[in-house]
């Protein structure tokens, strides 16, 4: 409440002074302001420090914790779901591929914040258990393939597991956080 209070206090001593401004004071206090205030950029990967975090399983699923740190001076911010594709030596990019764009959300880095990515994939033996062989054709995983956007370079981060040459097989992708888990 006292929060509150205080915005409310604040806006009201903000409008009071602004009402005592003449319309050419107000225009140029904006002016400056407005060219001084900088643009937010979308989050580059040269900006960004990617780290994977424990496993955690349960009902048939595995979800891993990537923490990405803006590791610049300057703000950038991430938009909605990354896409996500899986690497496997010998076949390249297996099926799916997870390309969900959604931008309901952004999340602002400044320096040194962190902000996190949850991917769920299917907990998997190397026999393609729980999934018969012959459907699934099990493959070794050696990383993923994380894009910011489409046109952006993808983080390649090491990832050991198994996954389906065939694609039937999960492939969860949970929107940016800022908070792990």
């Amino acid at each position: 409440m006292k929060k509150v209070m205080g915005s409310l206090v604040l806006a009201f001593a903000c409008g009071a002074t602004l009402a005592g401004c003449s319309k050419a004071e107000h225009e140029g206090s904006y002016a400056d302001t407005h060219a001084s205030t900088p643009q937010m950029s979308a989050c580059t990967p040269d900006q960004l420090k990617v780290t994977e975090g424990d496993g955690d399983a349960g009902a048939g699923s595995v979800y891993f914790s990537y923490t990405f740190t803006n590791t610049e001076d300057s703000t950038c911010t991430l938009t909605g779901t990354p896409g996500v594709k899986r690497i496997s030596e010998g076949h390249g990019e297996i099926p799916p591929a997870v390309a969900p764009r959604s931008t309901e959300h952004s999340i602002m880095l400044n320096p040194g914040e962190h902000a996190y990515l949850t991917i769920g994939l299917t907990n998997m033996g190397r026999d393609g258990s729980p999934y018969v062989t012959e459907e699934c054709k099990p493959v070794e995983l050696q990383g993923l393939a994380i894009t910011l956007d489409d046109n952006a370079a993808p983080f390649n981060v090491a990832h050991q597991g198994y996954g389906c040459l065939t694609g039937i097989d999960k492939l969860e992708v949970q929107p940016f956080s800022t908070t792990d888990g």
